[in-house]
């Protein structure tokens, strides 16, 4: 049996990123006045974790996790193309291996995305588009 973890994780985004890409949505949602991402990983197990594995799991893989306030409003998910897996998710798989965590059997990580303003349907499609890469990334709802 496998189920999969879903840990909230803290903001990737800096200042400097958010108003870099604020500017350039801005050019197709002339609404919106905010934007904001967090990471979002993804864990499959073969066995539930004990209360001192999630403790490691949590410890290796976020920081302190980012909740979003009542201004903020779910934009997208982005996560890597299924059927695929990524270079940091083999990398994680191991360290988390290394770690003593042998019941994980894989894990990836996401990010999700926020706003804060107004969108149509149509801009906030425009939108979600722009923030992923169809070649190695999927828009999740």
């Amino acid at each position: 049996m496998t189920d999969v973890l879903s840990l909230a994780g803290p903001l990737t985004l800096t200042a400097a990123r958010q108003a870099r890409w604020l500017k350039q949505l801005q050019a197709m949602a002339p609404g919106l006045t905010a934007v904001t991402a967090a990471a979002c990983t993804f864990v499959a197990v073969d066995a539930p974790l004990s209360a001192e594995e999630q403790g490691c799991l949590v410890e290796v893989l976020e920081g302190p996790a980012w909740a979003p306030s009542g201004a903020w409003a779910p934009l997208a998910l982005v996560v890597p193309r299924p059927g695929t897996q990524s270079p940091w998710s083999t990398k994680a798989t191991d360290i988390l291996r290394g770690c003593g965590l042998g019941k994980v059997l894989r894990v990836e990580r996401g990010v999700r995305w926020y706003f804060s303003g107004t969108l149509t349907e149509a801009e906030r499609a425009a939108v979600t588009a722009a923030l992923f890469d169809r070649m190695t990334e999927a828009l999740l709802p």
